[in-house]
């Protein structure tokens, strides 16, 4: 905050936190008469990072998310209000409005919203619009088909759901590291370790060969407290697993393609697996 102040050359006199960033924003917008966009990607880092860490990750995570609902808190205060256009807010975990957002209690929530379930992902139409030349590259490196590269890409990248209608969305890095090497890999997963997820794996004892087929109800989306996790939301917002089917009551999740399930299952085994000494 101070950083932010000094450059833009304006005065932040309170000590306290909280006051301190109400005032970096009401100075900021009488300096340049502009309401300020507030980002925040991966706004539950400091949570996650100690989740599956027993009693001490437990109570260190419950502290962070005390500091974390007194920082968002400060969005919603009537000065700070004013001077904000716009806010977005990303991570890998969806806490509920009375943990970290009750007091920033005006967010709408896009994750399961229908009017978003292609912007995260391409879609088949794009792909084959946009890549069409890369695809027949991709082919020719293969020596094989279009029709064949569509159809393994789909295989290994796409299947992800994130609403209760029917569209599937690409992994948009793996594509594109496909396309860059015009090979099937494991892109993606080799980028995003899920350690928190794997410990919390470890310390629930869950049934890892659950995962491929879940059924869970639509309740199981909004349950997010750390003292209280359902590790089937976890795997969906984190991406390891998506919705197959939607039968008004239950979602039936799964692996999304076999780069997810190929990677994780493996990954799982290895880190789960107690080898004899």
């Amino acid at each position: 905050m101070d950083e932010n102040a000094e450059r833009n050359g304006v005065t932040l006199k309170h000590d306290i936190l909280p006051n301190k960033f109400v005032k970096l924003f009401t100075e900021l917008h009488k300096k340049y008469g502009e309401k300020a966009v507030v980002l925040v990607d991966e706004y539950d880092k400091p949570i996650i990072t100690h989740l599956g860490e027993g009693e001490d990750g437990l109570q260190k995570a419950q502290q962070n998310r005390s500091l974390l609902k007194e920082f968002f808190g400060v969005l919603k205060g009537i000065d700070v209000a004013e001077a904000v256009r716009f806010v977005f807010i990303t991570g890998i975990s969806k806490f509920s409005k009375v943990s970290i957002f009750s007091d920033l209690n005006n967010l709408q929530d896009l994750t399961m919203h229908a009017g978003y379930a292609g912007m995260l992902g391409y879609t088949q139409e794009e792909l084959e619009h946009y890549f069409h030349e890369r695809i027949a590259v991709f082919a020719q490196r293969q020596q094989t088909t279009t029709a064949e590269v569509l159809q393994k890409l789909r295989d290994w990248y796409n299947g992800y759901r994130f609403t209760k209608t029917d569209l599937l969305v690409y992994n948009p890095f793996s594509v594109i590291n496909a396309f860059a090497e015009y090979d099937f890999k494991t892109f993606w997963f080799e980028t995003a370790t899920p350690s928190f997820l794997v410990n919390l794996i470890k310390e629930k004892d869950y049934p890892i060969p659950q995962i491929e087929n879940l059924e869970i109800p639509e309740t199981a989306f909004s349950t997010y407290e750390l003292e209280n996790l359902r590790l089937e939301a976890l795997l969906f917002q984190t991406g390891y697993v998506t919705i197959h089917h939607y039968d008004g009551i239950l979602y039936r999740l799964g692996y999304p393609n076999q780069e997810v399930k190929t990677s994780f299952s493996a990954y799982l085994f290895i880190f789960t697996t107690t080898l004899p000494i």
